[in-house]
């Protein structure tokens, strides 16, 4: 049985690490590396070169799903992920989710409810990116796939705080 374990428990420490170092390349990388950037200009930066042209373009080109348009998603989008339909806290708030979530897989707690908020927002950049499932670029839809798996599984609970917490938390979030 524990080698089940250690292979759940060292997909899911990765996994988490994939976030942080993510959130990492994008603010702390982008800082130091030639732009010299303030941490606000660096979550500025995120929204307006990769967060909202992301947005606009998945707006013009609404993703396809066994050939038909999906229009309402790009309406969706639109009309309430991009700046000016909401307050301008929507890209940074992404960065800070992703954040917890990569601290939340590593340390094992909190995870069906990370995890599943998680696969939500892979699930969202893969359409907003009109990825399809298998190819090199579509690791949303990966990650997707495993953020589910640890949502189903309880992954927190193997070698996590999870495990600890189990009977003072809901089972829905760990």
């Amino acid at each position: 049985m524990w080698p089940a374990k250690l292979g759940l428990f060292c997909l899911r420490v990765f996994t988490g690490l994939l976030f942080v170092d993510a959130i990492y390349y994008k603010l702390w990388v982008t800082r130091v590396e030639g732009l010299g950037l303030s941490l606000f200009e660096a979550f500025e930066h995120f929204v307006e070169h990769d967060y909202e042209p992301m947005i606009r373009h998945a707006v013009a080109n609404p993703p396809h799903v066994f050939g038909h348009p999906m229009v309402w998603y790009g309406v969706f989008l639109e009309n309430v992920m991009l700046p000016g339909a909401v307050p301008a806290f929507a890209g940074p708030a992404i960065l800070v989710f992703e954040l917890l979530l990569g601290i939340s897989l590593v340390l094992g707690i909190g995870v069906r409810l990370s995890a599943s908020l998680g696969a939500l927002l892979m699930l969202a950049f893969g359409l907003a990116k009109n990825l399809y499932f298998l190819t090199i670029t579509g690791t949303n839809w990966l990650l997707f796939f495993v953020l589910l798996f640890f949502a189903l599984a309880g992954a927190g609970r193997v070698w996590g705080l999870d495990a600890r917490l189990q009977h003072r938390w809901p089972a829905w979030i760990s």
